[in-house]
């Protein structure tokens, strides 16, 4: 342990003149009430960090790695909070509160080499899976771009096998944008009703925007154990659909790969955009949704122990179901805290509704 330690401090190309990682940033906010029942809360923010570290692709030769310090990265955005209380009388409230934000990301400059030429820097979302997150100057932290088929130069049509039928990726290239991972937008609505004793309270949240990647999609494809695989499978052999190898030796069920008139086979064409290295798009969804986040009725019993003394009994669930989703999976699903590894999924476990009561005494 301690050479293989040892010899992997001396393959990495040493980091001179280390230099801590600066945020300049300013806001400016703007609160406001109208008739004593109205709250306003607005602020802007613009941040700017500068110094931050990372390892490009192609280390100084002879390093099996190499880190550097350089770039700037900017921030900025709004926050907005609204409240509202109505109260027409002593038995009865209500109060909402609204909150929103909206963040807006932007890579403003990164490591140059001697000659001028831009360092690379991206993060691939798998093993070989032609997903990868791209730092480009000009570009946004959380960029996704995916591997696309080869296509012809001529017809445009994507470029098959003529034996297999498999159609043909663009050997690793991720050149495809499909997105940013990250929501640019993100609010949440909330509301409590007083009645008497009685208190009911609930919460709805969600974000616009990101992306979310379902590997567990992927692989079902390719093993032909999904829901997607098996219609295809049905519709071939209910309409007789069905491809041949140019030799005319082999036949297999068939299938049009989507959005074109081309014929492949069912199983080729879920092996080759399937599994752990995807042509991506086909994986990647919209990570907008709407849901209800909890739910609380509660009741107190004044006086139960004395003057002033009081016992509140809540029932409360959290995570209850999606108002609007796009995606196959929870879009809050995340593979790691590593950066830009979140929103990915790969077999995770799904994520839970939880029920609770509780008891509350106050003397």
């Amino acid at each position: 342990t301690a050479n293989s330690s040892q010899w992997s401090i001396m393959t990495q190309y040493p980091l001179y003149n280390l230099k801590p990682e600066r945020t300049q940033s300013f806001e400016v906010g703007l609160t406001m009430r109208f008739l004593k029942n109205f709250d306003l809360d607005i602020t802007y923010y613009n941040a700017k960090t500068m110094n931050q570290t990372f390892n490009p692709q192609l280390p100084v030769s002879g390093w099996s790695a190499m880190y550097i310090q350089t770039g700037a990265v900017r921030n900025q955005g709004i926050e907005l909070t609204a409240s509202y209380i109505f109260a027409p009388n002593n038995n009865f409230s209500w109060i909402t509160n609204f909150n929103y934000a909206y963040n807006d990301n932007k890579i403003l400059t990164v490591a140059r080499k001697q000659n001028g030429q831009k360092y690379i820097h991206e993060i691939d979302m798998g093993n070989l899976s032609g997903l990868k997150i791209k730092f480009e100057e000009g570009g946004s932290y959380g960029d996704l771009y995916a591997v696309d088929f080869m296509r012809d130069e001529i017809t445009g049509e994507i470029v098959v096998d003529p034996q297999t039928g498999a159609p043909f990726k663009l050997n690793g290239q991720a050149n495809e944008y499909l997105g940013n991972m990250n929501a640019k937008h993100t609010l949440g609505w909330s509301n409590t009703f007083n009645y008497k004793d009685f208190s009911f309270y609930f919460l709805i949240d969600g974000k616009i925007g990101g992306k979310v990647i379902s590997f567990t999609e992927a692989y079902l494809d390719y093993f032909g154990t999904s829901q997607r695989t098996a219609d295809a499978r049905d519709y071939a052999l209910n309409n007789n659909l069905y491809w041949t190898s140019e030799d005319g030796v082999v036949t297999k069920p068939g299938m049009y790969i989507p959005g074109t008139n081309q014929v492949v086979p069912v199983d080729q064409y879920y092996q080759t955009i399937g599994g752990g290295s995807p042509v991506g798009r086909n994986y990647v969804y919209d990570a907008t949704n709407f849901r209800l986040r909890e739910i609380s009725l509660a009741y107190t019993f004044r006086n139960l122990f004395g003057q002033s003394k009081n016992l509140t009994v809540s029932a409360n669930a959290r995570n209850l179901f999606f108002l609007y989703i796009d995606a196959p999976i929870d879009p809050d699903t995340s593979l790691s805290t590593q950066n830009a590894l979140g929103n990915v999924d790969i077999f995770s476990m799904p994520t839970t509704r939880s029920f609770g009561i509780s008891l509350k005494a106050s003397f």
